[in-house]
């Protein structure tokens, strides 16, 4: 997975703000929750976004990014997602940059 700092998460960041103040315009300013539907969905986006392969995990023939879309979409798989969300918020997983020495 892409870590934390990468542009990945830069760009699965800037997509949630912006679906947030889509919401809110649609809804007069008010603050509103996506369905349980809605937020599958775009939780699975976000995972796939982040995510850059598996290793000996297959879902019919689908590979790359339709795969990643198919296992965090399967409520059935949802300890799949559950791992992935835990493994990408673990800031100690990534290696820091180089300090240039």
């Amino acid at each position: 997975m892409h870590g934390p700092g990468s542009r990945a998460a830069g760009t699965v960041k800037s997509r949630r703000t912006a679906r947030t103040l889509k919401r809110i315009n649609e809804n007069e300013g008010k603050i509103t929750a996506a369905t349980s539907e809605e937020a599958l969905v775009e939780n699975a986006e976000d995972l796939a976004t982040l995510t850059i392969s598996f290793e000996n995990l297959s879902h019919g023939d689908l590979t790359g990014e339709q795969l990643f879309l198919a296992v965090y979409s399967d409520p059935e798989l949802g300890y799949i997602t559950a791992q992935a969300e835990r493994h990408f918020n673990d800031w100690g997983k990534y290696k820091p940059g180089s300090a240039g020495n």
